[in-house]
């Protein structure tokens, strides 16, 4: 397992929970299952930042460099839940 394979259950949950939806790959055979799309956030110097971006609202955060309890809510107009925790 990479790194990027290795960004937890627990944060990942926590990104869902602030009503973040995350950007899947395309599949490229149509019995494959989309995974998430992890983006090298803007930094061109090691170590590299990378994370998951919101297709919502396009919120992008680095999984080494933020914890769950630190992402920010999602700020999509049609997100309602979650505000205010």
């Amino acid at each position: 397992m990479t790194r990027i394979d290795e960004a937890n259950a627990e944060w990942s949950a926590a990104f869902r929970r602030a009503g973040h939806e995350f950007v899947m790959t395309t599949p490229k055979q149509p019995d494959q299952v989309p995974e998430i799309d992890w983006f090298v956030l803007d930094d061109p110097d090691p170590p590299f930042h990378y994370g998951p971006m919101c297709k919502k609202c396009g919120y992008c955060v680095c999984v080494d460099c933020v914890s769950p309890e630190e992402i920010e809510p999602c700020t999509a107009q049609d997100v309602a839940e979650g505000a205010g925790k």
